[in-house]
This record gives C-alpha cells, structure tokens and sequence, in this order.
C-alpha cells in the first residue's frame, strides 16, 4: 500500500496509542454505513474491543458520554466519525485516551495530550484502518471488505494500485473510471453488504456479525438485501412526482420502509451532475439529511453548515460532493426557506 499523506496525526501517534493499550477496557465507536463497519471489523481484528457501538452524529452527546463511562473504559476509539463538538470529546478524556480515524473535512485539528486525531483526506476511513492496523498484524483476508467499503463511499482513486490488486485477487478488474467501475464483482458485493445494513438498521450490531469474513459467504444475505431492493425501486419512482425545484436544487422528503436515503440520492445524483440534490428524511425528533452534486462545484459541507446555523442540536459535515447534516423537525421549514435564498 502508497503511504498515506495524513491531513492531521501520523503513524508514530498511531502507534503510540496501540502500544499503550495494555490491558485496560477499550471502546470502539463507529459510524452506521459500510466504511463505519468494516472500520469496526478491521480494528476488532487486531484489538481486544470490549465494548462496540454504532452510532449517527446526532449520538455524540452527553447520554453517549456517560455509557462509556458506565462501561469503565479507559481507550476510545471512534471510526469514521467526524467528531466537531470540542466539549464532548473534552468529557471523554476526563476518564479516557481516545483515537479518532476519519477522512472526513474537519474544521479543528482535535490532537491534544488525550487524544490521538488520524485523518487522511481521499480514502474510505476503512482503507486507512487497514493501512494502520496492518502494520500491527497482517490482516491480508479483509482486503476485499475494505474494497467494498472504499467502492461504497467512493473512495478509491487513491491506492490506485493497491485497489488494482485486490481486484485482480478476486477476479476482478479495476478501472480508473467512474462508470466503469459501477460494474463487477466487487461492486456487486459492496450493494449487497450496503442493503443488509439498511435492512437491520435498527440492530446493527447483528448486521456486523452477519457480514462475513470469507467473500464467498455474501450471497447469502440476499435474501435480506431483496427486499430493500424492492423498497429503493418503489421510492424512486416517487422521487419524480414529489420533488422540489428550488434553483439548482432538487428537494424530496422522502418516507420510505427502509432507510435508503443514501442509496436514493446516490442514484439520482448520477444523472444530473451539475444539480443539487437534497433529500430529507424524518427520523424520530430529526431530520436526516442527503445532499449530493457530482461535479464538485459547491462545497457541500460548507453549504449545509450556512443552512443550520444557529439550529440547536444540527450538525453538519462530509465531502465537497457528498454531505450530510441533521436538524430538528421543527426547523425543516426553516431549512427549506433558506435553500431559497441561496
């Protein structure tokens, strides 16, 4: 594998950290989507986690503080999250060492004495667990699930060789091409995982433990992904008659079975690149919101951050494509009036 050209933190942090974990309770937080739990996978490979957690941005909170408080861990290890809230992290090191490994934009650089902040701008968080932690113990048979969490994310025209690889390992091909690369094996077996993580959204930790270790095992799953299948097909026909037309932006709230927000916007996306799209989804007391334009040409972390502000309990973050944020449902009709004046 290229070495990594870190944006924040270095190996020798890395390094650092693991070599101090001893024999004390360790924490490993991550993110709900494919990248979040092959990171988990690649990490519980090598380390002795004693306590695993799934988690949306909105989680990062006092309640989540104080469970792993409750659980006496002494290192945490967050995964594919964008930790931006500075007092929340501060609680955590009052009772523990933490290691952030991210590739998402960050607006502070988080290292202090507590805490070890690893962030790689290009590649999937999990292409950079498996960087790290493979210099800990060779873990060469997760390399086609750190694939398909790269493929997932679409993060993978870095490693270009590495990628190269792996595919040609699993009778594959890779090509430097976004549309091409939209075909084959891998790609294939990325969707596959994808659906079963939306279908057991509610009990993650069950999807981890179903997602195999041996890549002939995928198919398997089908039997779930079928069905989310059949919702992604039924909500995109929908997507016509109910959109918004607001400028360059086309707005959807959208109330599926399942949640394929992403996979939904990830789609659309594709067909119109110079266009906005946004897509929320009312989950609880929040909106989960999708936005997505594949040329490049809007900041999209930047927009959503302007979008929320001043919302208490929003968050927003992500790539220049692909972003994300969370707002109260009582803000959505805020949210809505200020994309009018963009």
């Amino acid at each position: 594998m290229e070495k990594l050209d870190f944006t924040a933190g270095n190996e020798k942090k890395f390094f650092d950290f693991i070599g101090k974990l001893g024999s004390e309770r360790v924490a490993l937080v991550s993110h709900t989507d494919l990248d979040g739990i092959i990171c988990a996978k690649v990490v519980n490979k090598v380390v002795d986690v004693n306590f695993m957690k799934f988690v949306g941005y909105q989680a990062l909170d006092k309640n989540l503080v104080q469970e792993l408080k409750n659980e006496k861990v002494k290192k945490v290890i967050f995964t594919d999250i964008s930790v931006e809230n500075i007092l929340f992290l501060r609680e955590i090191e009052k009772f523990a060492d933490v290691l952030i490994i991210d590739h998402h934009i960050f607006q502070h650089d988080l290292n202090s004495t507590n805490t070890t902040f690893i962030n790689a701008q290009g590649y999937s968080a999990s292409y950079i667990c498996y960087y790290l932690f493979y210099r800990v113990q060779k873990i060469d048979e997760m390399d086609w699930l750190v694939a398909c969490a790269s493929i997932s994310d679409w993060m993978l025209f870095k490693g270009i060789g590495w990628f190269s690889e792996v595919y040609k390992k699993y009778g594959d091909m890779y090509r430097n091409d976004e549309n091409l690369l939209k075909h084959g094996k891998l790609w294939d077996l990325q969707y596959i995982l994808s659906l079963v993580l939306i279908y057991f959204k509610d009990n993650l930790n069950m999807a981890y433990d179903f997602i195999p270790d041996e890549i002939e095992k995928v198919p398997v799953l089908e039997v779930y992904a079928k069905k989310v299948r059949e919702e992604i097909e039924n909500q995109t026909k929908l997507f016509e008659k109910q959109k918004e037309i607001i400028g360059e932006v086309y707005f959807w709230l959208i109330n599926p079975k399942y949640d394929v927000r992403e996979i939904i916007v990830n789609r659309l996306c594709q067909v119109e690149k110079n266009r906005i799209f946004i897509v929320a989804q009312r989950r609880g007391r929040f909106y989960h919101i999708s936005a997505r334009r594949q040329d490049k040409k809007v900041n999209l972390p930047e927009m959503l951050r302007g979008l929320t502000k001043g919302f208490l309990e929003s968050s927003a973050g992500g790539h220049i494509p692909a972003a994300g944020c969370l707002v109260l449902s009582k803000d959505i009709d805020e949210f809505r009036e200020r994309l009018k004046k963009i």
